[in-house]
C-alpha cells in the first residue's frame, strides 16, 4: 500500500473515477462535451444538459447513438442510458447515465468513486474535477481540477466557488468532499469564472423508469436505488479483493482527520454489505417508522422518500450509537419472516451488531440493550387529569413496553397537550390509541433472543365500565386483540370516584399478582375473517376496481350487521366503507343516503366529538359537495373542520382531510380567494405531515392545481398539473382513473394556451380512458365528455361537438339528475353548440332553462349561473377522492 498523504491519494482516486465525455471513437476530430465520474461498473453518472441544451439540440441519444467516453487514456465507445430531461424546465435534477457496455474494451479493474449523500451546506475544503479538450496524441481529452469551497444551496443545487477558472469541460464532472472522501455532487453550470453550480448526489434517487432511453441496458423499475446498490456491492467486494496493492477509497477515508471516529467508513462499508444481503422491507412505511426511535434528526427533514434500509442509513450521521440501534430495529424487523436463509443472515447481523456494541460509550448501552430486546408485555394505559369539568373527565393515555420484573419503559404518548385543541374524553383517548395499536405490537412481537415465537402481552388500565368497546375486542392486525394474545384488564376507576378505595386497590392487585396467567377470552371467528375481506375492499377500491369493492363492502356490512348487529361500531365502520365505494361509483344520492344513516347513529350512540362521527361528518359534507348542495356542505363543513381542530389538533391527518374538503366546499360556493389560501396551507402541511409524493399529498397537489388554474397561474398550474398526473403514472399506472382524469386537467391548460390539437388529443384519450375504467355513464366519464366537446368546439368540429354535447346532457340527466352541477354544464355547453349550428331556437329553449334552475339552485350570483349567463363555456375538473 502507499504511504502518500490521504489528502494526495484521495486527488489519484477521484481523477482515476473521472472521465471525459465527447464524439464517439472514430470521430475525425473528437469534441469534449464535459465530464461524469465513474459510480458502478460500467455506468458514469453526468448531467443532462451534455446531451439537450437548454434550447433542445440534441446530441448523442437518438437509439443505436453512442457517446465517447475518455477513462484511464482509453476512448471507450458508450450509450446514454438515462437522461432526465424535465431539467430544462426545473422540475427534475440535471442527471444523466451513460452506460460502458460490457466486452474487451471496459477495463476489469475501473476506478469507482464513492458517493456521499449527506449534502453538505457549507465546505470550506473541496476539489472539483473534470477534463479539458487536448492532451497528447492518442489521448484524446485532458483532466483537469480546481480547489473550491461550497458556499450555500440555491434550490436544488449547490453553490461553489472555485479558486481557478471553471472551464466548459467540467461540467459533469464529480465535486469531492475532500474532509469526508466523498463524491457529493456533479458540475452543472458555470456562473461567471469561478462560481458554480452542483447537482447534489442525493438527486440520483430522483432517477425513474421513464427516463431510460430504448435499446439502452435496464437498471429495472428503481434505476437510482439500483446503482446505488451496485456501487455498495462493488466497494464492499474491492475492499476485501485478494492480491489488492493500492489503496481503496475506504483506505483512504479512514486515514482522514474529519473521518477518525466511533462509526469508520470501515464500519459503514461492514454495514452497507449486510444491508445489500437483506430482502426490502415489507411495508413501505417501515423505514419510516423506525427512524424516529433511532436518530436524533426529524424524520420529515428528508427529501428522499426511505422506502428502502439503504435510505435509512443515509440519514444516520456519524453517531455509531444511531448506526447500531438502526441495525437492531431492522434485525427486530425481519426477524418475524419465515425465509431460514433470510434468518441466516438476520443473526449473523444480529452477531457483528453485539460485537461492536461492546465498544459503545457506557452511558449509551442501555438504549442498545432495550433494541435488543423486544417486550414481554404492551401497557396501554388511561390516566384521568384532574380538574377539567364537572360534566365529563379529561384523560392522558399512554403506551409503554414492560421487559418483565417491574421493568417498563415509555413508548408513546399523549392526551395532555393543550395546544392540540382541547383534552380528551376516554373514548376520544382510546380512539387515539387504537389507531396506533397495529404498528405498536408489530413492533413488539417476534422472537425473542432464543429463537422462541412470541406475542406480546396487552394489559389495558382503565375504568373498564367506562369503556364503549371491550378491549379484548379491540381490532389490531387480521383480528381482534382476544383472538391474538392474551389481554389483561386493569380495573383503574378515577381517582376520588365512589369505592376507590386504596387498600381495597391494594388488596386487588395482591390477588392480581398471584392469580395464574390469564387465557385469551374467545370471540366469534366470523368477525376474523370479516375483518380480512373488508381490507381487501380497501385494496380493491385503490386498484379502481370499483365494481368488486362496492359488492364486497355491501356483502361485509350485511354479515356484520348480522353477526355483531346494526349498530356495533365496527358495522358502522363497515358500512361507511360501503358508502366510500357508492361515492367511487357515482352513485352519490344512494351514498348520501348511507352516510347520513351511519352519522346520526353516531351522532345518538357516541359522545360528542368523538372521532369516528366527526368521520361521519366530513363524508357526508364530501357527498353534498359532490351532488352540488354547495351552500349546505360549506355550513357542516366549517363546523366539522372546526370541530377536528379543537378536538383531535391541528396537526392531525383527519383534521387536513376536512380542511381540504372545507376549500374544496369554499371554491365551488364561489369563494375562490378563501378557499386558495386555506387550500394552500391545506398542501404545505400535507408535504410536512406525509412527505412529498405520498397518495394523500398527490391528491392534495390535484386540488391546488385546479386552484392555480383558476386563479390564472398558468404555469404553475401545469407544472404541478404535469408532476401530479406523472406520480400517479407511477404509482397505480396509466388506465387508473386518477391518471386519466390529472391528464384530462392538462388538456383545460393547452385550451387556455391556444394549443387546439394537443389539448383536444388529450381531451379525446382522457375520455376514452375514463370510459374504459369506469364506464360510460361515471360523472367522471360524463366530465371529461363535457371537457371533449369543448376541445371538439376549438378545433372547429362543431357538429362533433354538439352530438357529444347532446349525448352527455341526456346520461348526465339520467344517472345524476335534472339539477347536478354536471347536468347544468351540459345544458350550457349544448346552447353554446346549438348556436353555433345555428339551431337558435332550441338553444334560446336551453339555455332559458339551464339558467332559471340555476338561479333556483345556487342563486342568481353563484359564478356558475354567472359564466352561463356571460356564455362561458363550461368546463369540468376532476377531483380524485380520498380512498
Amino acid at each position: 500500500m502507499s504511504e502518500w498523504p490521504a489528502s494526495d491519494e484521495l486527488i489519484l482516486l477521484a481523477k482515476s473515477a473521472t472521465v471525459g465525455i465527447g464524439d464517439p471513437p472514430g470521430a475525425r476530430a473528437p469534441r469534449l462535451w464535459g465530464s461524469g465520474v465513474l459510480v458502478a461498473p460500467g455506468w458514469v453518472l453526468t448531467c443532462a444538459h451534455l446531451f439537450v441544451s437548454a434550447g433542445g439540440e440534441r446530441r448523442g441519444t437518438a437509439e443505436g447513438e453512442t457517446v465517447g467516453v475518455q477513462l484511464g487514456g482509453r476512448l471507450l465507445r458508450g450509450r446514454l442510458a438515462y437522461l432526465v430531461e424535465e431539467f430544462r424546465d426545473g422540475r427534475a435534477p440535471d442527471l444523466a447515465l451513460v452506460a460502458l457496455p460490457e466486452g474487451p474494451e471496459r477495463p476489469e479493474a475501473q476506478p469507482v468513486a464513492w458517493l456521499g449523500e449527506r449534502e453538505p451546506l457549507l465546505c470550506e475544503n473541496a476539489h472539483l474535477y473534470g477534463y479539458q479538450p487536448g492532451g497528447a496524441a492518442g489521448e484524446g481529452f485532458t483532466p483537469v481540477d480546481s480547489s473550491c469551497r461550497v458556499t450555500g444551496q440555491d434550490g436544488r443545487y449547490l453553490q461553489v466557488a472555485a479558486v481557478s477558472r471553471l472551464r466548459k469541460g467540467y461540467s459533469g464532472g464529480p465535486l469531492v468532499d475532500e474532509d469526508r472522501g466523498e463524491v457529493v455532487g456533479l458540475v452543472r453550470a458555470r456562473d461567471g469564472d469561478e462560481l458554480g453550480l452542483v447537482v447534489p448526489v442525493g438527486a440520483v434517487h430522483e432517477l425513474a423508469a421513464r427516463h431510460h432511453r430504448p435499446g439502452a441496458p435496464d437498471l429495472g423499475p428503481q434505476p437510482g436505488r439500483e446503482l446505488l446498490r451496485r456501487h455498495d456491492v462493488w466497494h464492499v467486494r474491492h475492499q476485501d479483493r485478494p492480491g489488492r496493492t493500492s489503496a481503496s477509497w475506504t483506505d483512504v477515508r479512514r486515514r482522514l482527520p474529519r473521518q477518525r471516529g466511533s462509526w469508520t467508513p470501515l464500519d459503514r462499508l461492514a454495514e452497507l454489505d449486510w444491508l445489500s444481503r437483506l430482502p426490502a422491507p415489507a411495508r413501505p412505511e417501515v423505514v419510516g417508522q423506525l427512524m424516529p426511535n433511532v436518530a436524533a434528526r426529524p424524520a420529515d427533514d428528508w427529501p428522499v422518500p426511505l422506502l428502502t434500509w439503504r435510505d435509512g442509513y443515509v440519514r444516520l450521521g456519524d453517531s455509531e450509537a444511531h448506526h447500531l440501534r438502526f441495525l437492531l430495529a431492522v434485525v427486530a424487523e425481519l426477524s418475524r419472516g419465515p425465509d431460514p436463509a433470510v434468518r441466516e443472515t438476520v443473526t449473523g447481523l444480529a452477531s457483528w451488531v453485539s460485537v461492536r456494541r461492546r465498544e459503545v460509550a457506557l452511558a449509551e448501552r442501555p438504549e442498545l440493550e432495550h433494541a435488543r430486546r423486544r417486550p414481554e408485555s404492551v401497557l396501554l394505559e388511561f390516566t384521568p387529569l384532574l380538574g377539567y369539568g364537572r360534566q365529563e373527565r379529561a384523560y392522558r393515555w399512554s403506551i409503554s413496553h414492560g421487559f418483565g420484573e417491574g421493568e417498563w419503559r415509555p413508548a408513546r404518548q399523549g392526551g395532555d397537550d393543550p395546544g392540540r385543541g382541547g383534552r380528551l374524553s376516554l373514548p376520544e383517548a382510546v380512539g387515539e390509541v387504537r389507531d396506533q395499536l397495529r404498528d405498536v405490537l408489530l413492533d413488539a412481537d417476534g422472537p425473542q433472543p432464543d429463537g422462541r415465537e412470541a406475542r406480546a402481552r396487552v394489559e389495558v388500565a382503565a375504568p373498564m365500565a367506562e369503556l364503549l368497546a371491550p378491549a379484548h375486542a379491540w381490532r389490531a392486525g387480521s383480528g381482534r386483540l382476544g383472538t391474538e394474545r392474551e389481554v389483561v384488564l386493569r380495573h383503574r376507576p378515577p381517582a376520588g370516584a365512589p369505592g376507590d378505595d386504596p387498600a381495597l386497590r391494594a388488596h386487588q392487585w395482591q390477588r392480581l399478582a398471584t392469580a395464574r396467567r390469564l387465557a385469551p377470552r374467545p370471540v366469534e371467528a366470523d368477525t376474523d375473517l370479516l375483518q380480512a375481506r373488508n381490507g381487501l375492499g380497501g385494496t380493491l377500491m385503490a386498484l379502481a376496481e370499483l365494481d368488486e369493492a362496492h359488492e364486497l363492502y355491501e356483502s361485509v356490512w350485511q354479515q356484520y350487521s348480522a353477526v355483531l348487529g346494526p349498530e356495533d361500531p365496527t358495522t358502522l365502520q363497515a358500512r361507511g366503507n360501503y358508502g366510500l365505494a357508492l361515492s367511487l361509483l357515482g352513485r352519490y344520492q344512494d351514498a348520501l343516503t348511507v352516510h347520513g344513516e351511519v352519522l346520526a347513529v353516531r351522532e345518538r350512540l357516541l359522545p360528542r366529538g368523538h372521532h369516528q362521527t366527526l368521520q361521519s361528518g366530513l363524508l357526508y359534507a364530501r357527498i353534498l359537495r359532490l351532488i352540488g348542495r354547495y351552500p349546505e356542505a360549506q355550513s357542516r363543513q366549517e363546523l366539522n373542520a372546526r370541530q377536528h381542530r379543537q378536538i383531535l389538533g391541528q396537526g392531525n391527518p383527519a383534521t387536513l382531510a376536512a380542511e381540504h374538503n372545507l376549500a374544496q366546499c369554499m371554491r365551488r360556493s364561489g369563494d375562490l380567494a378563501g378557499g386558495a389560501q386555506l387550500m394552500r396551507a391545506v398542501v404545505n402541511s400535507s408535504l410536512q405531515l406525509h412527505g412529498p409524493g405520498s397518495p394523500d399529498t398527490i391528491l392534495v397537489q390535484a386540488d391546488w392545481a385546479t386552484f392555480l388554474r383558476q386563479r390564472g397561474d398558468l404555469t404553475a398550474a401545469a407544472e404541478l398539473s404535469q408532476a401530479v398526473t406523472d406520480q400517479y403514472h407511477d404509482l397505480v399506472g396509466p388506465a387508473h382513473p386518477y391518471t386519466v382524469g390529472t391528464r384530462g386537467n392538462l388538456a383545460l391548460l393547452h385550451q387556455v394556451y391556444g394549443e387546439r390539437h394537443t389539448a383536444l388529443r388529450i381531451a379525446t384519450e382522457a375520455w376514452e380512458g375514463m370510459a374504459a375504467a369506469v364506464g360510460p355513464d361515471h360523472p367522471w366519464t360524463l366530465g371529461c365528455a363535457l371537457n371533449l366537446s369543448a376541445a371538439r368546439q376549438l378545433a372547429g368540429d362543431d357538429e362533433a361537438a354538439l352530438a357529444l354535447s347532446r349525448d352527455t346532457l341526456a346520461r348526465s340527466t339520467a344517472a345524476l339528475g335534472p339539477e347536478h352541477p354536471l347536468t347544468f354544464s351540459g345544458q350550457a355547453a349544448l346552447a353554446m353548440d346549438l348556436r353555433l349550428v345555428r339551431e337558435a331556437d332550441e338553444a334560446a329553449r336551453v339555455e332559458t332553462e339551464v339558467l332559471a334552475r340555476l338561479s333556483r339552485v345556487l342563486g342568481p350570483e353563484h359564478p356558475h349561473t354567472v359564466a352561463v349567463r356571460r356564455r362561458d363555456r363550461p368546463y369540468w375538473d376532476f377531483e380524485p377522492q380520498p380512498i
